[in-house]
């Protein structure tokens, strides 16, 4: 559900008659493309989520019983048994402990936490660069934060066309940028606000922590007020907010918009698992 609760569910469906005999839907667990589901014989889910870097084991009533997060996006684990071929049986089982999960240790799939929505940002070109960033001088999002949280967040003016499209004394009266977090519990937290006009850097980047909100729903708006002449079109705006990035101090990094083909947002690597994805599909050679 990319454009809704961003949430992931998986389903167990009889054939015959369509019906859902059961599901497994958890807060965080979002992967919005690939992944796959094995049903093992103890009669727990295998479960790998791509996009979340982790897979996991959970039992019918939904308990997790172990996971992995791994340091790339994992595609398709399947187990097998220790027997399964000779070179595996001839190995010497290692002893099995158990390991005492923390409230900290809980993983949030990194989708979970994106700001952008699909359609929600463009390109722009801002003092000679370009940039990806968001289509409306305010956006609002609600999302569920991971561990150690940080937000980075770039915002200015593109100073030629401020100059070009500015009333008459505009520039004491610089557009102003502003950052707040509301979490669910309540209350609200102004994060930033700043003016940004033709005196000093046209463009700024910031990096500020959320530690204090680490696994909490929040709903985080970034706003332009005096952005653009009233009534201006698309072109004429001069103000923007960069497409921010939400990361955890976890060191998962973060992944492209699901359902936006844009290969300037994607790594090397990231474009690597794309085409491995779409030769396994039979969709490229």
């Amino acid at each position: 559900s990319f454009s809704t609760d961003r949430q992931t569910d998986v389903l167990e469906i009889d054939p015959r008659d369509g019906t859902v005999d059961w599901h497994y839907k958890s807060p965080g667990f979002y992967s919005p493309t690939s992944g796959s589901q094995q049903a093992l014989p103890n009669g727990n889910v295998l479960i790998t989520s791509t996009r979340g870097y982790r897979i996991f084991e959970v039992t019918r009533a939904g308990e997790l019983v172990w996971e992995w997060q791994s340091p790339y996006q994992p595609v398709r684990a399947m187990r097998v048994p220790p027997d399964a071929c000779p070179q595996l049986a001839q190995l010497r089982p290692e002893p099995r402990q158990s390991v005492a999960r923390r409230p900290e240790d809980r993983h949030v799939d990194p989708d979970a936490y994106r700001f952008a929505r699909q359609g929600s940002r463009m390109r722009a070109v801002v003092n000679g660069e370009k940039r990806a960033v968001l289509k409306q001088e305010k956006d609002c999002r609600e999302m569920l934060l991971p561990a150690a949280p940080r937000i980075s967040v770039g915002y200015g003016i593109d100073r030629d066309r401020f100059r070009a499209t500015g009333a008459a004394g505009r520039e004491s009266r610089p557009p102003e940028f502003s950052l707040v977090l509301s979490p669910a519990t309540g209350g609200e937290s102004e994060l930033l606000r700043d003016r940004v006009g033709l005196d000093g850097e046209p463009w700024r980047q910031k990096t500020l922590p959320l530690d204090r909100y680490a696994l909490q729903t929040v709903r985080i708006c970034l706003e332009i007020r005096g952005g653009a002449p009233e009534g201006a079109r698309r072109e004429e705006r001069f103000a923007y907010w960069e497409q921010p990035w939400i990361t955890t101090g976890r060191g998962i990094a973060p992944t492209s918009d699901a359902g936006e083909a844009d290969d300037d947002d994607l790594t090397p690597e990231e474009r690597e698992v794309r085409r491995k994805h779409l030769k396994s599909l039979g969709y490229v050679g």
